[in-house]
């Protein structure tokens, strides 16, 4: 955070109060006001967890439908838009965002109206013959107000000419007194690609009960109450699913789920009503006081049907805070990988660190996964200034989760030190027999 202006410290100590990290102190004759804490951060809003494929016409993947609204964030704002991806095509190819406006705002599921549009410098040109993944970036302006955003995948002379490993929304705030943390909750597995819209769903089951179809591409989220503050008072958190059902005639269901007592977490729960089998941007917001979302404990998603195969293509978790004295911000450095055994990188959700984006940083990596047995290890990879390859790249020291337990866990390591401005993905080192059942891993950025 910001130090506190001279004259500002000045009449903060007049009153015996020191806010050094601080950016305001507002003083009445009568009383003392309680300041406005600022912030400087930036994070990543993942677009993206099933690859996509080009086709060979134009198309709109409804299962990379964001919720964003500019009103969460504050401050001096500059906004990314931040793919890794790869062009076989003889011709340049170009990878665009859109956006539209989302028909209800809260706690429903929706389409949006509309077609949508190109977002003012959202487009990135990836160069014909860019054949190994490299990551690509640019600067947008964003549109005012609740918009879903989306991906718009270029046409190219083949299916697949054009792969889109990662895509995401980078938001910068430089004195944020308000801001949204954003928390990817599902993943799936890398190097995975489709051109067919119904088809990039992470998960799927019939089950009338809220349940997985598979466990692997649920991220595992501990809620650490002491690491955020100030949670907004209402609407502190909210959950944002894109579901649909194979049958336009039954409905599909997410929620999120406590793994530690094996409970639901009702408030969260909101359903997809039928009447298409597209994707649906949905949304619920909720509190930190609600039944079962208890902290210190861990949370994924769940979905359930009304009668045919619940869908889901992407989760995320909303932290809505003001004042923000303390948070953290969550980057995807690798997504699901399963039975994989042996030492490998993985560049496909490549990431440049700011490390002067943020007020105090402490850095760490963070896995879920399982092994079959002891013997896998996994790095933070610095690929220095290299948004292509791995030339001259090396691990980073203390970074390595070293996984030994046979059931899905989540593991932190331990704090670290990155380089301002290297682009950073990850390492598995394979040491002994056994293989391990990824999820995915992330680079947290705690700021305190």
């Amino acid at each position: 955070m910001k130090g506190v202006g001279i004259l500002k410290l000045h009449s903060c100590l007049a009153l015996g109060l020191l806010l050094a990290s601080s950016s305001a102190c507002t003083v009445r004759f009568n009383n003392v006001q309680a300041p406005v804490v600022s912030a400087d951060l930036e994070q990543r809003i993942e677009m993206i967890d099933y690859g996509l494929d080009s086709a060979t016409t134009t198309y709109l993947p409804r299962s990379t439908l964001t919720n964003f609204n500019t009103a969460w964030f504050d401050g001096t704002v500059t906004y990314t838009f931040e793919i890794v991806a790869r062009n076989t095509d003889g011709v340049n190819r170009t990878v665009e965002l859109w956006a539209r406006n989302i028909e209800t705002v809260k706690n429903t599921c929706a389409g949006a109206t509309g077609s949508g549009s190109l977002v003012s410098g959202g487009s990135i040109t990836i160069p014909a013959g860019t054949t190994s993944f490299t990551r690509l970036s640019t600067t947008f302006t964003a549109v005012a107000g609740n918009m879903s955003y989306f991906v718009s995948m270029p046409a190219t002379n083949s299916t697949s000419d054009v792969q889109l490993a990662a895509a995401r929304i980078g938001i910068r705030q430089v004195g944020a007194t308000k801001t949204h943390i954003y928390v990817p909750m599902t993943s799936y597995a890398e190097g995975t690609f489709t051109a067919v819209p119904t088809t990039p769903f992470v998960d799927g089951t019939a089950s009338l009960t809220f349940a997985q179809g598979s466990a692997l591409p649920y991220y595992r989220w501990k809620k650490e109450i002491s690491k955020y503050a100030t949670i907004a008072t209402s609407e502190g958190f909210v959950l944002d699913t894109v579901i649909s059902s194979s049958s336009g005639a039954q409905t599909a269901s997410s929620e999120l789920y406590n793994v530690t007592t094996g409970t639901d977490v009702a408030a969260t729960a909101i359903t997809y009503s039928g009447g298409a089998i597209l994707p649906q941007l949905c949304n619920q917001s909720f509190e930190t006081t609600d039944t079962n979302f208890t902290d210190n404990q861990e949370f994924e998603v769940r979905i359930k049907s009304s009668g045919a195969i619940a869908r889901l293509f992407k989760a995320g978790l909303w932290i809505s805070l003001t004042s923000p004295s303390k948070f953290v911000t969550f980057h995807r450095l690798g997504k699901a990988q399963m039975g994989f055994n042996n030492s490998t990188t993985d560049v496909l959700n490549r990431i440049v660190v700011n490390t002067s984006a943020y007020s105090v940083p402490t850095y760490y990596q963070e896995c879920v996964a399982a092994v079959t047995a002891a013997g896998m290890s996994i790095w933070v990879l610095d690929t220095g200034a290299n948004d292509v390859g791995t030339a001259g790249s090396s691990t980073v020291a203390l970074s390595e989760i070293a996984f030994t337990v046979t059931t899905k866990t989540r593991l932190r390591s331990s704090a670290f030190n990155l380089t301002d401005g290297n682009r950073y993905a990850n390492s598995s080192v394979q040491s002994g027999v056994g293989s391990i059942d990824l999820t995915a891993c992330v680079l947290l950025i705690q700021s305190n």
